[in-house]
């Protein structure tokens, strides 16, 4: 699946700007719009989740598939900065504010993301 993503690199943008847009529309909900599902740490599996998904799509758009090493490390810092700048954009939402923890929750799926795909990227080179 990962092959076919690297290849198409029009998939990626797409991607990447689809997941930015729905982080940045839930994120502009008063309450929150994630249906309950009984679960007490479900915002948690939700921002991890969420960045894992836009870090590894990041990672992928600007690493060209894994050609360009130094785009891992631009893709890593951008998806982060678009993790602060979220919080930042939630202070201004009534029923919202900053909160650290989500933010160290989609910092973990970022690095998780790119540990997973530097790891593939050694495997696939070996």
């Amino acid at each position: 699946m990962l092959k076919f993503i690297e290849k198409y690199s029009l998939i990626t943008v797409i991607s990447t700007i689809l997941l930015a847009g729905v982080i940045w529309y839930l994120s502009s909900f008063p309450t929150d719009p994630v249906p309950s599902i009984g679960f007490k740490y479900k915002a948690y599996i939700y921002h991890f989740g969420i960045f894992f998904l836009l870090s590894l799509s990041t990672i992928i758009l600007f690493s060209k598939g894994g050609k360009n090493k130094n785009g891992i490390g631009v893709a890593i810092l951008t998806t982060i900065l678009y993790a602060v700048i979220d919080e930042i954009h939630q202070y201004f939402v009534p029923g919202r504010g900053v909160s650290t923890g989500d933010f160290i929750t989609d910092s973990l799926g970022i690095a998780l993301a790119a540990v997973f795909y530097i790891i593939r990227i050694k495997n696939l080179n070996n």
